[in-house]
């Protein structure tokens, strides 16, 4: 059926691609037969590898399975795969490959479509707000110019977010999806004074020398701004922190969203690869450098120390420990943070345009990323003691 050295084609996510098969293992002899592909000399070399059984996936090992290299990927792209993933290299799958092909460009055509009508009542909605907003801006300064009210106009926020009109350190500060400094989302997590300090002193820097900065936007879909609104209010009001480590890390997440985005023929060109790999890389540096620093709650802080010391050696990445939400609280802070940098605006674009790309594959795989994380539940989120409160909000 399947010969060592020959074409196949395998599935790697929904697409099927060419591939040629290196190695394959037989679970009655627990062997693996290699192939050489020396052209002088080529031959089957089989050998008793119980180093190598090591390298095949636990849920297969039990299976004849193959060891295989897709034509025109890197040698890193080389997987173990098994039966269900593998199809015999002939005109009846060659054609349903075209097909699973075709029927991915037309989901993604059909799916864009959908984004941009979604975008284009989302910034509908948007301008409507901006202008209630503004008239109700003018009103407020004329009964201030009375003496009729002493009120201050609030900023707009989600109607999941309204109790956060109590202000406090971590209520009064905004996830800020536009480097305007329009705050659009729930409040920021503030680790500590000097860290909601230094937040203040950027949210300064934004306001009085807006013209040394490019003006990024990020539209991030409603869905994640919910959730991130629930998550807000698990934290600051039911005094709830997520269960660590995440069965879904942003290590991960991030793997797969490459993965899956390389799968696709359309992206095949080198500058595309090259440009998502460093994307990628750099949003798994940003995680890690800024987690400690900007993305934690206060009541977070305590957790997180104390993880750091059972479990977390120093040059560990906490990317391979927290996970979607906390994924989301950083994506919701970039065009503030790429906006202090020093880099041109057509990068920050770019990473602007990656970011949103994500932010769609997020939306997509939602049931996937969120499926045992559903914000609020207790799957995900995990009561505090009251001692524990005390210790947290007093550090």
């Amino acid at each position: 059926m399947f010969q060592l050295g020959g074409k196949c084609l395998a599935f790697h996510g929904p697409l099927l691609y060419e591939a040629k098969i290196l190695k394959m293992w037989d679970p009655s002899t627990k062997t693996v037969t290699t192939w050489n592909s020396d052209p002088k000399d080529p031959k089957e070399v089989e050998k008793d590898v119980i180093a190598e059984e090591d390298e095949i996936p636990p849920e297969i090992i039990n299976f004849p399975c193959y060891f295989i290299h897709y034509q025109g990927w890197k040698s890193t792209w080389d997987e173990w795969i098994g039966n269900t993933r593998i199809r015999e290299f002939n005109n009846e799958n060659v054609e349903l490959k075209k097909k699973l092909a075709s029927d991915a460009k037309e989901a993604k055509k059909l799916q864009e479509q959908k984004e941009k009508e979604k975008k284009k009542k989302t910034s509908t909605s948007e301008n409507n707000s901006s202008t209630h907003l503004h008239n109700l801006s003018g009103t407020n300064k004329r009964k201030q110019s009375d003496g009729r009210s002493n009120g201050i106009l609030k900023p707009y926020t989600s109607s999941h977010s309204r109790s956060s009109r109590n202000l406090s350190n971590e209520q009064s500060q905004g996830y800020s999806t536009d480097s305007s400094n329009r705050k659009t989302s729930p409040p920021l997590p503030s680790s500590s004074t000097s860290q909601s300090y230094q937040h203040q002193v950027i949210q300064q820097q934004l306001h009085h020398h807006n013209n040394s900065f490019p003006r990024i936007t990020l539209h991030i879909p409603m869905k994640l701004k919910s959730i991130l609104v629930d998550d807000w209010e698990s934290i600051t009001k039911e005094k709830k922190i997520i269960k660590l480590p995440c069965n879904r890390t942003v290590n991960s997440i991030l793997d797969d969203y490459e993965a899956e985005q390389l799968s696709d023929p359309e992206n095949n060109s080198l500058v595309f690869q090259s440009q998502l790999n460093e994307y990628c890389q750099g949003l798994k540096l940003y995680f890690n450098e800024t987690l400690p620093r900007l993305l934690l709650y206060r009541l977070e802080r305590l957790q997180y120390d104390n993880y750091l010391k059972e479990h977390l050696k120093e040059t560990m990445e906490v990317s391979a420990v927290y996970g979607s939400v906390h994924l989301l609280r950083l994506i919701s802070l970039l065009p503030e943070l790429i906006s202090t940098t020093t880099m041109d605006p057509q990068s920050c674009q770019l990473i602007i345009k990656q970011t949103e790309n994500l932010l769609i594959w997020m939306v997509l795989h939602i049931d996937k990323l969120f499926d045992d994380k559903t914000v609020g539940s207790e799957e995900y989120y995990v009561n505090t003691s009251s001692q524990y409160e005390g210790v947290a909000l007093n550090m």
